[in-house]
C-alpha cells in the first residue's frame, strides 16, 4: 500500500538486476498502472519520475 494525494493505492514493486517494475491500482479497481524502467549503468534515481507518472495515472484530475 502507498499513499498518493488522491488516496491509498495498492500494489508492489520488483525487478532483476538492471530493471525495476512497480504496479499499483486504486482501491476501487478502476485505475491501474505499471511502470518499468532500466537502471543499468546510471546513477540517476528514476523513482521520483515513476511516482509522478503513477500519480498522473491514478489520481483523476
Amino acid at each position: 500500500m502507498a499513499a498518493l494525494p488522491c488516496g491509498t493505492i495498492v500494489g508492489h514493486g520488483g525487478g532483476t538486476p538492471g530493471y525495476r517494475t512497480i504496479s499499483f491500482h486504486s482501491l476501487d479497481g478502476t485505475r491501474q498502472v505499471t511502470v518499468d524502467w532500466t537502471d543499468w549503468g546510471t546513477d540517476a534515481d528514476a523513482s521520483p519520475a515513476a511516482l509522478a507518472l503513477m500519480t498522473a495515472a491514478l489520481c483523476p484530475s
